[in-house]
């Protein structure tokens, strides 16, 4: 079990220094009338010409948007939230829907559509205050972006009854199951329930808007971390009435309706997906970046996707172990190197349902066997840190970064 420095945006990655600029086409030398006086600029001097003359002028091209090329490397699972799953899907879904929270590179829990929360004595009931400046946007090419409505503590709330609900298929409602009655619901077996009972799990779940800008949950037990659970992708509010009428369709270019700072401009399915960026989205005067649109590739081979960068193709790309080390002898290559650490944990699985593995000391001597500084040293070599923890460093309630409870960490 290793700590895994890879992601898609953070990761071992080449970078090409293209963002500070927008590319200009050139454009097409239009004639002008002739005019009776003409003034001619030039370096040193201003004169005025009492001639007729005919001068050409090359209008200023427009300024093409400044354009971010990376790679997914897989097909998003799915872009709605509550069913999007891996890194390529959970990468799009941040892009394009804002949680209440999000978290910083040191694990530290921000406010994002939230503007802060409370929690009441006992642990159980966290409060959360909306900003009311957030709208859900469609996205057409011809006419970009365009709001709908203002997104409210309603749509929060019904995305977590849906993330729970068993007919929705959420894989990752297991995460939600410390807010009271996700569990009864997610794991009933809804064909022995009357439509009055299945009605009754479903508002049964601890989540209420309590007005637009006001979402409260009800937990099971206690949690700390809560803030940092209801920032997750399975989280994060959807459109009800969108759904409702789209069906699964609702997550395709032109119908896809969000509110995150990229707006889903095209996608052909295993091939690429496009962003553009949401105009109307009120974050952008407190972040830094100028990236207007960003394309994502799904190449697979990470030697495919390094061979893409170098022929320009691509932005930025993983370093795969099998090259790195090619990539830092090469003069050009070493000096767009850049290694990241990213909160995540890679894992070695065995089938424990069968002999000799069934056994948990079998298994507890084969974890006590690995020597996990010459894994990472001699087999994956993109600088992963040895892991003694399942939770990394970073994420909340790891023992790793605690000296205390885990010394060997």
């Amino acid at each position: 079990m290793i700590n895994n420095t890879k992601s898609l945006f953070t990761a071992a990655t080449l970078l090409l220094a293209l963002l500070a600029v927008a590319a200009c086409a050139r454009g097409t030398p239009t004639p002008v009338p002739p005019v009776r006086e003409t003034v001619v600029v030039t370096q040193e001097v201003v004169r005025v010409v009492r001639e007729t003359v005919v001068v050409e002028v090359t209008p200023t091209p427009p300024a093409q948007p400044v354009t971010l090329r990376l790679n997914l490397g897989v097909e998003p699972s799915s872009i709605d939230p509550a069913l999007a799953t891996g890194s390529a899907a959970e990468d799009v879904v941040e892009a394009l829907f804002l949680g209440l929270t999000d978290t910083d590179q040191v694990g530290n829990v921000l406010p994002e559509l939230a503007a802060g929360w409370s929690v009441s004595e006992d642990g159980l009931v966290w409060t959360f205050q909306l900003r009311d400046d957030v709208s859900w946007v469609g996205y057409r090419p011809s006419t970009g972006a365009a709001a709908r409505r203002p997104v409210v503590a309603g749509d929060v709330a019904y995305a977590v009854r849906r993330a729970c609900d068993p007919r929705t298929g959420a894989p990752l409602a297991f995460l939600d199951y410390i807010i009271a009655g996700c569990q009864a619901l997610h794991t009933a077996d809804l064909a022995l329930l009357s439509d009055d009972e299945v009605q009754a799990l479903v508002e049964g779940v601890g989540v209420r808007a309590l007005d637009d800008t006001t979402v409260q949950f009800t937990l099971a037990a206690p949690a700390a971390g809560f803030p940092a659970i209801a920032g997750l992708p399975v989280n994060r509010p959807v459109p009800a009435e969108v759904i409702a009428d789209l069906g699964v369709r609702w997550t395709e270019a032109g119908h896809a309706v969000t509110n995150g700072p990229y707006a889903l401009a095209g996608w052909v399915h295993g091939d690429s997906l496009t962003l553009e960026r949401n105009s109307l989205w009120p974050g952008w005067s407190q972040v830094p970046g100028n990236a207007q649109r960003i394309e994502l590739a799904m190449i697979a081979e990470d030697a495919a996707a390094l061979e893409a960068y170098t022929a320009h193709k691509l932005d930025s790309t993983l370093v795969p172990p099998s090259v790195l080390d090619q990539v830092r002898t090469d003069p050009q290559l070493n000096q767009e190197l850049a290694v990241h650490q990213v909160p995540c944990t890679e894992v070695l699985n065995f089938n424990n349902a069968r002999p000799p593995l069934d056994d948990v000391l079998v298994r507890r001597a084969l974890s006590a066997a690995v020597d996990r500084a010459a894994l990472v040293a001699e087999a994956t070599r993109s600088g992963e840190i040895p892991a003694h923890t399942l939770a990394p460093a970073g994420v909340f309630g790891s023992a790793a970064g605690d000296p205390g409870i885990a010394p060997w960490a």
